[in-house]
């Protein structure tokens, strides 16, 4: 099933802090990637034909996730207040569906390893916020 950008949530916490991850206000972009470091394992005699057929394998991966939205004075100076203190976070990307409890729910901890504002005369003032994963990610549903 289909699902609307708008139920892509990106929810955050201080990894020591208790209590569930919490929506970042003024979202309006998300976006999780996920990456893998892959080793050269072709050996002579590998795969069939010419040219001989390289043959891979992961070794290590690696996430992270970037969002922009609406500028909210709390919300971004908390970010930049985990930025500038080197606080660990615990991140949630939650991918929902309209009208149902269905959802799938990436979680980790990272670093926010960027934080920018925007501001556009004639327009809202905005925010860039990157965090790096540091760790494995979970993948619920």
């Amino acid at each position: 099933m289909a699902v609307l950008g708008r139920n892509f949530i990106v929810k955050l916490k201080q990894t020591t802090a208790t209590g569930d991850p919490v929506a970042i206000v003024g979202q309006r972009n998300g976006t999780i990637s996920i990456t893998a470091d892959v080793v050269d394992t072709t050996v002579k005699g590998s795969g069939l034909g010419t040219p001989l057929a390289k043959e891979n394998m992961i070794n290590t991966y690696g996430w992270e996730v970037t969002l922009s939205g609406a500028y909210d004075m709390s919300d971004t100076h908390n970010a930049m207040s985990y930025l500038i203190a080197g606080t660990e976070v615990t991140v949630e990307c939650e991918i929902g569906i309209d009208n149902t409890s269905e959802s799938d729910v990436l979680k980790g901890d990272g670093w926010i390893t960027s934080v920018s504002s925007n501001g556009d005369q004639g327009d809202l003032a905005t925010y860039d916020i990157t965090i790096t994963g540091s760790g494995a990610l979970t993948v619920t549903n």
